[in-house]
């Protein structure tokens, strides 16, 4: 079986790579002397030839960890050790049971070594970005009949590789940025996969512009047309520079290409294949609440500067107890050496804007926190909390963390949830805590009822 430690930081979480692999996953089940697993919780069984291969990864710094704890799948990432990863590690990944994430971007793995990707028939999710893989090595990619995402950006694939995914009905996403793949290829691919969202970074469709001009926001991205990336994929794929570990650097600089900063710095985008876009939420029927659901009244408090990844700062506290902050107006929080103030603010629309609220535009990699007080007339059962962010972001409910996404990326509604959950009679507490790595910053919560609707007899409001 898995051994139930937990790995080591190198292998948890070693920079953006990690996050982009394994948003999803979480470490592995504690000993059998600490706190009992939960009556759904499942095990990773493996036999001795699978735990051997397991603990020769992680011994090279490669991550393996369970995907929840309701699961007995697994992520691999291998993209964390960079050109250290070659085929022969990607050969003790076939080893293992149930990998339906693979991470093995600006790996070393050649077209001849994905054939050990045949056997995962589970796979979902699989990073080729920055790799040496051409037309040949998605040859064996054809009979993955569960994948869903696929990236490719940086890589040589063209038209003809296109062609050999046709048969995979599950696909969701395909990035093809900086590859040689045409127009052409692409709708191809569309055609036969209708479902498919293949982004080339070249035909974007900007939002109107928000009520600051975009061009404000974007000034110091002065990216060729030719590297624009699209939004709604963000730093995802951010090309590495040469020679470098994945994504543990920023690029040279933290602008996003002038046409994505543009879409990025415009309010956020409708979720793919909704055409026109979502309306804006309504202004509050109740106090704090609109009649969406979306939390409208906030203390907010920020920016904090972070200083490793985006993914590990979303898991360390960044003010103390941050589960448990029950903040008033005007009181003083420490951050490190530096001091902040709470404040009030009331949002405009569905979400709450930390770049005006804090004034903290032009910053990048940094992090905050919002909170709101949610008062219930009685207890309410069977709640939804929805979150969304820009980029990443947890929300905690009552001090217990409810959900949360390590990957950069744009706004949309609605991006996480966490359903069956009660809210107390009297003040129930909500904190948000969002990281920004450049341009918009942004993060939305929403409550909603078995009906959908904003639950019955609640107020929000920005004080205990």
């Amino acid at each position: 079986m898995i051994r139930p430690r937990r790995p080591s930081a190198r292998a948890v979480f070693a920079g953006k790579a990690a996050a982009l692999a394994l948003a999803l996953a979480v470490p592995l089940a504690p000993p059998s002397a600490g706190p009992a697993r939960a009556a759904d919780a499942k095990e990773v069984k493996l036999d001795a030839a699978q735990q051997s291969a397991a603990d020769a990864l992680r011994a090279k710094g490669a991550a393996v960890m369970q995907i929840a704890a309701d699961t007995d799948a697994l992520a691999v990432n291998l993209g964390i050790l960079g050109k250290q990863a070659t085929d022969a590690e990607l050969a003790l990944v076939a080893k293992l049971p149930k990998v339906t994430q693979l991470d093995l971007h600006n790996t070393a793995v050649t077209d001849a070594g994905l054939a050990a990707v045949e056997p995962l028939a589970g796979l979902a999710r699989l990073h080729l970005n920055g790799t040496g893989v051409t037309d040949a090595g998605l040859a064996h990619l054809a009979k993955l009949a569960d994948l869903e995402y696929l990236n490719l950006y940086n890589t040589a694939v063209t038209d003809d590789g296109l062609k050999q995914l046709a048969g995979l009905k599950k696909l969701k996403r395909v990035y093809l940025w900086q590859t040689k793949v045409t127009d052409g290829g692409a709708k191809a691919l569309k055609a036969a996969v209708p479902e498919v969202v293949v982004n080339r970074g070249e035909e974007l469709v900007l939002p109107p512009p928000a009520t600051k001009p975009a061009e404000d926001k974007t000034a110091m991205a002065a990216a060729k047309p030719g590297d624009a990336k699209p939004a709604d994929a963000k730093a995802d794929d951010k090309k590495p520079a040469a020679d470098a570990k994945p994504a543990d650097a920023k690029p040279t600089t933290d602008a996003k290409p002038a046409v994505a900063a543009a879409a990025d710095a415009a309010k956020p985008p409708a979720k793919a294949g909704k055409k026109g876009g979502k309306k804006p939420a309504a202004a509050p029927a109740v106090p704090g609440i609109d009649a969406e659901g979306f939390v409208r009244a906030w203390l907010v408090a920020g920016p904090i500067p972070i200083e490793g990844s985006a993914a590990d700062d979303l898991d360390k506290p960044l003010l103390a107890d941050e589960a448990a902050l029950r903040p008033k107006a005007g009181d003083k929080a420490k951050a490190k050496d530096k001091e902040l103030t709470w404040k009030p603010v009331s949002a405009a629309e569905f979400f709450v804007d930390f770049n005006a609220a804090l004034a903290a535009d032009g910053q990048t990699n940094v992090a905050a926190y919002a909170v709101a007080y949610v008062e219930a007339a009685d207890e309410v059962k069977d709640v939804t909390l929805f979150m969304g962010s820009n980029d990443q972001g947890k929300v905690f409910l009552n001090g217990k963390e409810l959900a949360k996404f390590a990957e950069p990326r744009t706004l949309e509604k609605d991006t996480e949830k966490a359903a069956g959950l009660t809210l107390n009679k009297g003040t129930n507490v909500v904190v948000l805590k969002v990281i920004n790595e450049a341009n918009n910053w942004q993060g939305c919560v929403r409550l909603a009822g078995k009906d959908g609707k904003p639950p019955a007899g609640v107020t929000v409001k920005p004080a205990p």
